[in-house]
């Protein structure tokens, strides 16, 4: 899928957030389109962003653009300066649209905690975040066919009238009236994201990731009048710090969904891998021009059998082949049974070893105190078993 991606916002914490977002479209062709205002950037911070996005087009927005509208019309200046900065990316993408299957907006302080399959896209319908939402729809994020995303983009021209119609101005509420006024429909789906916020730049990846899961709410607190609150904000910190180290070494099974532990992170090779204990479920559509799948498997039990560990598919197990990888682990290889091969909206895929262990049992060197058989990255799905296996190093 060819997707163009839209960055908005104040360039705040864009460095601690770019490879997460990376990594959350790393199965797809994506081409980045950014835009920001001058009061929030400097020669050097443009300098960067382009280094980092390498956009097809980006725009820097001023305030001689949302003069005229800040002052005619009684909305809180940054909705105005927020969707405004949207439509002018929405505009910079137009005389490109024809070359995407798929368009998305998100924040420049968006981190992503998990690797999510953009899928299963919808006439004029708005793919948005289950989290944050209060009493409309999360702004932070928007995945849509080109109609809908027009239609999301557009709120700046709507402005004045969804002020004569409302009467609470929260962005939540402002995206879901809008997207109402113009027909178009929207689906909310469990991503797993946040806002990185800098008062936590002491946080690996692994860590914010953790945070994201366990605390998504309290990532939104804003911390502009830090310093005035300090004595305050030190105890926050210190309590999310312990929070997202704790969850990083002792995650609970039960608190991620379908039985996964909190997505981990191979730094080397830039993927994400999950452990679970016995069994697992994901949910995936598989295009129906796909035959084979194929997965790297970590075998965490090394004296279980091969043998045990199963697939399924629709309630189906199909026949697995494993070949050792050349760096550990094993590729795992099978056929996609016909039920599942573009079955709408997704398929159930199902994972499962009986064989389990707790590391720092059998390990006095190991603090990790998890109950694990295996843990996977994210299925493939191919055409041919002939396309290129993945390379990354997986012991």
């Amino acid at each position: 899928m060819k997707i163009a991606c839209l960055v908005t916002g104040a360039p705040r914490t864009y460095a601690k957030c770019i490879e997460s977002l990376k990594r959350y479209l790393r199965n797809h062709e994506v081409d980045f389109y950014c835009v920001f205002r001058d009061d929030n950037t400097d020669a050097q911070t443009t300098k960067e962003i382009i280094s980092q996005y390498n956009p097809v087009e980006f725009k820097i927005t001023t305030a001689s653009d949302t003069y005229e509208i800040e002052n005619s019309i009684k909305f809180h200046w940054p909705f105005i300066r927020m969707w405004h900065e949207v439509f002018e990316g929405m505009k910079l993408i137009k005389p490109h649209k024809d070359k995407y299957d798929c368009f998305i907006r998100v924040r420049f302080d968006t981190f992503f905690a998990d690797e999510v399959v953009v899928e299963n896209i919808i006439q004029n319908t708005c793919i948005l975040p289950k989290n944050y939402t209060f009493l409309g729809a999360n702004d932070m994020l928007c995945i849509a066919d080109w109609q809908a995303f027009q239609a999301y983009a557009s709120t700046y021209n709507n402005l004045d009238t969804l002020r004569k119609k409302l009467i609470h101005f929260t962005p939540e509420v402002i995206v879901l009236t809008n997207l109402n006024l113009q027909g178009v429909k929207y689906i909310e789906q469990d991503i797993a994201m946040s806002l990185r916020r800098p008062i936590y730049d002491h946080l690996n990846d692994q860590e914010y990731s953790a945070l994201t899961y366990k605390e998504p709410g309290r990532l939104l607190i804003k911390y502009e009048n830090f310093e005035k609150n300090l004595e305050k904000y030190e105890s926050e910190i210190r309590n999310m710090t312990d929070i997202a180290r704790k969850e990083s070494c002792f995650p609970t099974n039960s608190q991620h969904n379908n039985h996964f532990y909190t997505a981990e992170f191979d730094q080397d090779h830039q993927r994400y891998f999950r452990f679970f204990a016995s069994q697992a479920w994901i949910y995936r559509y598989i295009d129906k021009d796909k035959k084979y799948f194929r997965i790297i498997l970590r075998h965490k039990v090394r004296h279980a059998p091969l043998d045990l560990f199963a697939v399924f598919m629709e309630g189906e197990a199909p026949d697995l082949a494993f070949t050792e990888h050349p760096d550990g682990g094993w590729v795992v290889t099978g056929e996609i049974p016909a039920s599942a091969r573009g079955k709408a909206p997704n398929v159930k895929i199902g994972f499962m070893l009986n064989y389990t262990v707790v590391p720092s049992e059998t390990d006095e060197n190991s603090s990790d105190h998890r109950l694990l058989s295996a843990a996977i990255m994210e299925p493939e799905f191919l055409s041919s078993l002939n396309e290129a296996p993945p390379t990354e190093k997986v012991s």
